[in-house]
């Protein structure tokens, strides 16, 4: 997973994979991107006061 900046989206890889599974593009710059210690969910918020929840597949 990666939070990119310059290009607004979040990345997902997969383990074996050497190129990005999944682009996500949120409506709004998010700010810090964390997970829950499992690994299943990612949260972030925007400068708006939402708050963005992601499920994680594997």
């Amino acid at each position: 997973m990666s939070d990119s900046c310059s290009s607004g989206s979040i990345l997902y890889w997969s383990w074996h994979k050497p190129q990005v599974d999944v682009r996500n593009f949120p409506e709004e710059p998010i700010g810090p991107i964390i997970c829950n210690l499992e690994g299943f969910y990612l949260f972030g918020g925007g400068s708006s006061g939402h708050h963005y929840m992601w499920e994680v597949s594997s």
